[in-house]
C-alpha cells in the first residue's frame, strides 16, 4: 500500500521535534510524496508552539522541494468537553491553520474511563472544524470503538492510523484493535507517521504491510494521493 501524503508532522519548533520543515519537505521528495502537512503541536502542551507560529504559517511557499505543503495544528485536547487549546487562539492565528487534528496528550489531559473517552469523542464529532481524529490507539478507546468510529465518519472525520504509535509496544495491540473496527465499518481515515524527526516521514513501520494481509481497501485511505485529500477535505490551495 502506496500513501503519497503525510498529514502528521513535527518540527523543531516543540523542543522533542527534531527537524526542520525544510528537512522534512527535503525527505519527503526524496521518497516521493506528493505533500505533507505541518502540524506542530498546540500551546497547552509544556514545549508546544507558540500561537503566532499559526497565523505566520500563511509566509510559508506552497510547495518546498516539489512537495505540497498543508498547514496545521495537532491541537491538545482540553477536557471532555472536547475543547481544545486551538479555541483559545484569536481569530487571526487560527486563520492560518487548513488542517486540525484533535488528539490526547499526557500532561495535557487523558480520560481517565472508557467511558469519559466516549464521551469526549462524541462531544469532538459535534464540533465543526476538526479533520482528523489523532492517535486514538494511545488510550482507552477499545471498548467504544463500535460508537466513536461509524459517529466520527458520519461527520466527515477521519480516523488517524498512526504508524508512530504503531511500532510502540504499549500500544500495538490496541492499533490492531483500531485498524481492524476501521475495516469493519468500511470507515475513511488516514494514515500518517506523526514524524518527530525527517527520517521517519514516510515510514510506516510495517503498518502498510498489515493492511494489505488484511484486505484493508486503499479507497478507504483518503490521503493516499493529493487530488483524493484535497477533494475529501474540499481545500482549496
Amino acid at each position: 500500500m502506496k500513501i503519497l501524503t503525510d498529514l502528521h508532522t513535527h518540527t523543531n519548533t516543540s523542543d522533542h521535534g527534531f527537524s526542520t520543515l525544510l528537512e522534512n519537505a527535503t525527505q519527503a521528495n526524496k521518497k516521493g510524496l506528493q505533500a505533507i502537512a505541518l502540524t506542530n503541536h498546540g500551546p497547552a502542551i509544556e514545549d508546544g508552539t507558540h500561537r503566532w507560529h499559526y497565523g505566520n504559517m500563511i509566509q510559508l511557499p506552497r510547495v518546498i522541494e516539489n512537495v505540497t505543503v498543508i498547514r496545521g495544528m495537532e491541537a491538545n485536547i482540553l477536557n471532555s468537553t472536547g475543547k481544545l487549546d486551538y479555541d483559545e487562539m484569536d481569530s487571526t492565528d487560527q486563520a492560518g491553520i487548513e488542517l486540525l487534528i484533535a488528539s490526547c496528550h499526557g500532561g495535557v489531559y487523558q480520560p481517565s474511563s472508557t467511558d469519559e473517552f466516549l464521551e469526549l469523542y462524541t462531544n469532538l464529532c459535534k464540533r465543526d472544524d476538526i479533520h482528523i481524529l489523532g492517535h486514538l490507539c494511545r488510550y482507552q478507546c477499545t471498548s467504544h470503538l463500535d460508537k466513536i468510529i461509524p459517529l466520527a465518519n458520519s461527520k466527515g472525520i477521519l480516523i488517524e492510523l498512526n504508524a508512530l504509535s504503531y511500532k510502540d509496544k504499549r500500544y500495538h495491540e490496541n492499533n490492531i484493535r483500531l485498524i481492524d473496527a476501521c475495516l469493519k465499518y468500511n470507515a475513511q481515515v488516514c494514515i500518517n507517521t506523526d514524524t518527530h524527526f525527517c527520517y521517519d516521514i514516510g515510514d510506516l513501520n510495517g503498518m502498510d504491510k498489515y493492511l494489505e494481509e488484511i484486505n484493508f481497501p486503499q479507497e478507504l485511505v483518503m490521503n493516499r494521493d493529493l487530488p483524493t485529500l484535497l477533494d475529501y477535505f474540499k481545500l482549496e490551495l
